[in-house]
């Protein structure tokens, strides 16, 4: 019975065995058939892809390119990497090749725009020959948008950080602990990519009441053993700068690793130094940071991390870039993906017109995971751009401070910017350089005299009641005496080396050339032996001198808010070395309020009178 059994199942499975076999291949050839008949639209990205900003940026297109193909069953998203190196000759071959040889529709990337420029070029001719548009999408803008860019490159879409609101936030932190006077450090990339920032920062300091003092310009260097870096070092010799705010615009990230090495060297990176990096700087450091730059402030884009898209997108960009640990995208990852994003849309709805102008149509109001943009003139910009600063603190960028946004300014909490109301806040609890914090003190941001360049103070000797002078003896008085006890309680932060000369001329002669900050060859004489003779006037009045030169130590580089104080009391002239006409106009305004306050009181006392008068009038 059980032989039969077994010889009856085998002889079912000898039928349908093969009806299995022929099933299963239909399917799978209905498949491949279905797979060939999707659209496949070859994507080229041209980046740094052994940068940090570019392993990131690799990460973020695959992501979106992988959510794309497992959703769509009619097209298909390839992605065809290039690595440039940020070389924009390197940048412009790998376009031409991947337009040739791979017929790529769009190109994307390009992190510098040196890059963005040479690829446009090269797209434009082969669109010109091909009579097709292959729309050209970078990372990077220009600092200065040139006039008739649309007219040029009318393919070329910029998606980059805004630089003059950059810019803006440097001198919104310059005015707020009132530093004078900066150095700007950058590297120099051969195409000039540094000079359009320069000029931006310029205008902004100039606006706050601050300028560039020193310029630091390094070329680009890969090893740290680079014999070159010596010569950069003699350039951090600034004995005769004054500034210790350092701001570095732009620079990759060995040469600016290399220049926190040799700067901290030197001593320039400790008590009442400051730097600031920009975004592009800051986005390049690793999250574990770099001990030399420590108390650094940096800059970066505001982007909302607690969305439910962000949470998604960083569970599988984490599965992707895994260089390190607990790794965040960054808002050069944010855009990456969010441009690849704005291909597939522009794909999957596309019907007649140009993936060009799809794309620009999806362009024109989009809501990303970097944040609401808009499509202005070839240019992607974010509908209200917001900053945050960091600080770098036991060598991580993990420290945030306050919020800044254009017009409002710095704050704690990000908030909707509505009218002209400009914030109180300040930049946060910054730890700076030294391990100085805020609570104690904030950066100075100038250097003391040394005993190489002492503070020279002048001394008037004349109409003087505070301060006594006599002959060759040390000046003495109760101002002196008030000098000297304050400048021994600061010994414990720093040494304040000085000396007195005496100045020769009346005050408001002294008050105008500390407020002029500038002195003459031609006004002042050093007659004293050794050079520590009293300072005379020579000529007519200073206002009409000419050839003036930067004085040494310029008082209001220290205090910030005393020009106003000065230019009020030089509002009115009196005639020199005339003490009657100084004191007569003060003794006139004395005796006419006397007067008046007399006549007050007279006409009070009369009152009164009188009206006891009528009183007893009226009574009898």
């Amino acid at each position: 019975m059980s032989s039969h059994s077994t010889v009856k199942t085998a002889q079912i499975l000898g039928i349908f065995f093969p009806l299995l076999i022929i099933y299963f291949l239909s399917n799978l050839s209905y498949a491949v058939e279905a797979q060939d008949e999707k659209s496949v639209t070859n994507i080229g990205a041209i980046i740094d892809v052994n940068s940090r900003i570019g392993k990131q940026q690799k990460a973020a297109m695959e992501v979106a390119a992988e959510n794309f193909n497992n959703q769509s069953e009619t097209h298909e998203l390839k992605l065809l990497f290039r690595d440039s190196g940020r070389d924009p000759f390197i940048a412009a071959y790998a376009a031409e090749h991947l337009m040739k040889e791979e017929k790529v529709q769009v190109i994307i990337g390009m992190d510098t725009w040196q890059e963005a420029v040479t690829v446009a070029d090269v797209v434009k001719s082969k669109n010109l020959s091909d009579g097709q548009v292959v729309p050209v999408i970078s990372f990077a803008a220009p600092t200065i948008t040139p006039p008739l860019i649309l007219r040029i490159w009318p393919f070329l879409i910029r998606m980059g950080s805004d630089v003059t609101a950059q810019m803006d936030c440097i001198g919104d932190i310059v005015s707020t602990y009132y530093w004078k006077r900066v150095v700007v450090i950058y590297e120099d990339d051969g195409y000039g990519g540094g000079i359009g920032r320069l000029a931006l920062l310029s205008e902004t300091l100039r606006n706050v009441g601050a300028k560039i003092e020193y310029r630091i310009v390094v070329p680009r260097l890969s090893e740290s053993t680079d014999p070159y870096w010596d010569k950069v070092a003699k350039q951090f010799e600034l004995s005769n700068v004054q500034s210790r705010v350092f701001i570095v615009l732009q620079s990759s990230l060995p040469t600016v690793t290399g220049l926190f090495k040799v700067a901290k060297k030197m001593g320039l990176v400790g008590a009442d130094s400051a730097w600031i990096i920009t975004e592009s700087i800051a986005s390049l450091l690793d999250p574990q940071g770099n001990h030399d730059m420590e108390g650094t402030l940096g800059i970066k884009t505001y982007y909302n991390r607690s969305t439910t898209t962000y949470a998604s997108f960083q569970k599988k960009f984490r599965t992707k870039y895994s260089d390190e640990d607990d790794s965040k995208p960054g808002i050069y990852a944010l855009r990456a993906y969010d441009i690849i994003s704005i291909i597939t849309k522009a794909m999957s709805t596309r019907t007649t017109n140009s993936l060009h102008e799809s794309i620009t149509e999806r362009l024109s109001n989009y809501n990303g995971s970097s944040g609401k943009m808009q499509l202005k003139g070839g240019e992607v910009l974010l509908d209200s751009p917001r900053f945050r600063i960091i600080n770098i603190v036991d060598g991580k960028t993990d420290k945030e401070l306050n919020f800044w946004t254009p017009g409002f300014g710095f704050h704690q909490r990000l908030v909707n910017v509505s009218g002209t109301y400009r914030s109180s806040d300040d930049v946060g609890n910054v730890t700076w350089p030294g391990n100085i914090t805020q609570r104690r003190r904030p950066s100075k941001g100038w250097a003391m005299p040394t005993d190489e360049k002492i503070m020279k103070i002048a001394i008037p000797t004349q109409n003087s009641p505070f301060i006594i002078v006599r002959g060759e003896d040390p000046p003495d008085g109760f101002c002196i005496e008030l000098f000297n006890m304050v400048v021994e309680n600061l010994t414990h932060l720093y040494s304040l080396p000085h000396k007195f000369l005496k100045f020769e001329d009346n005050f408001s002669e002294l008050i105008e050339r500390v407020y002029d900050k500038v002195t003459t060859s031609s006004v002042l004489e050093n007659d004293g032996p050794g050079g520590n003779g009293p300072w005379r006037a020579r000529g007519s009045h200073l206002s009409k001198k000419k050839n003036y030169i930067n004085s040494s130590t310029p008082p209001s580089h220290y205090y910030g808010r005393s020009r106003a104080l000065l230019r009020k009391r030089l509002r009115f002239r009196r005639p020199e070395n005339d003490a009657v006409s100084v004191r007569l106009p003060r003794l006139v305004l004395v005796a006419l309020l006397l007067s008046l306050v007399q006549m007050g009181r007279v006409f009070k006392v009369s009152a009164l009178k009188f009206s006891k008068w009528c009183e007893i009038v009226r009574l009898n």
